[in-house]
């Protein structure tokens, strides 16, 4: 298991590894290429993602994370996310937003996804 608590990973090419149970607390995480990446069993509590690549990348299992760290990341239909977060609204806006700017295709992210109003 890595341990990264405290590690600035900001802009870090990071596709396809395997940081499984990872340690990343207080690890900046932002603009980080995270592709195909597998981050099941890390916990997410007050994690800052902006820009981070997550298309592919395997959050199953994944502790603490939220629509809302996720509305300014890249993802895609390929990220496999919690079960807390399939199906949710917020999450499928962002999917949509990523999809429609074409960004999975340049890595680059689209602003911020907005969170669609409830009812």
């Amino acid at each position: 298991m890595a341990d990264l608590r405290g590690v600035d990973i900001r802009k870090t090419i990071m596709n396809y590894a395997d940081l499984r149970g990872a340690a990343l607390r207080d690890a900046c995480r932002r603009g980080t290429q995270l592709y195909r990446a597998d981050l099941r069993h890390i916990s997410w509590v007050g994690a800052s993602l902006t820009g981070a690549d997550l298309t592919g990348a395997n959050l199953g299992d994944s502790d603490g994370l939220d629509a809302s760290q996720l509305a300014d990341t890249l993802i895609d239909n390929t990220t496999l996310l919690p079960q807390s977060l399939q199906g949710n609204p917020w999450v499928a806006a962002r999917i949509a937003d990523c999809e429609r700017a074409n960004a999975i295709e340049d890595h680059g992210c689209p602003p911020r996804t907005a969170q669609p109003p409830s009812g």
